[in-house]
């Protein structure tokens, strides 16, 4: 977990990082099981010994990407402007914050883990 903390603390744009730190909680605390990694100098999660989802910098937002398939993750989730696929794109503190995100992350896992659990 240093790695990821050390990547978001390194990051240019505060703006963007504190974006980032929180997501980055999110995640661990909805998902406690998860393992924060960095791979191809991002941060990732592995849960069940797979890459779960990862957390990626734009100009002015960030991402939050799940490595399922996007056809296995509802597409019947909104969150405020967006319809979800397989990326949420995050402005603001607002949307980190939202029960759509948090509903979200905990689908994408329960999918995630009913595919990798052994």
């Amino acid at each position: 977990m240093l790695a990821t903390l050390d990547y978001i603390e390194g990051l240019e744009d505060k703006k963007i990082g504190n974006l980032m730190l929180e997501a980055h909680e999110l995640v661990r605390i909805l998902i406690p099981q998860v393992q924060p990694v960095i791979k191809w100098k991002i941060p990732f999660f592995d849960y069940y010994g797979h890459y779960f989802c990862y957390l990626h910098k734009t100009k002015k937002s960030i991402y939050l990407a799940f490595l399922n398939k996007p056809d296995l993750i509802s597409e019947t989730i909104d969150i405020e402007r967006l319809k979800v696929v397989s990326k949420v794109y995050i402005d603001n503190h607002e949307l980190l914050r939202s029960d759509a995100l948090a509903e979200l992350i905990v689908q994408a896992a329960v999918l995630h883990e009913e595919r990798y659990r052994k």
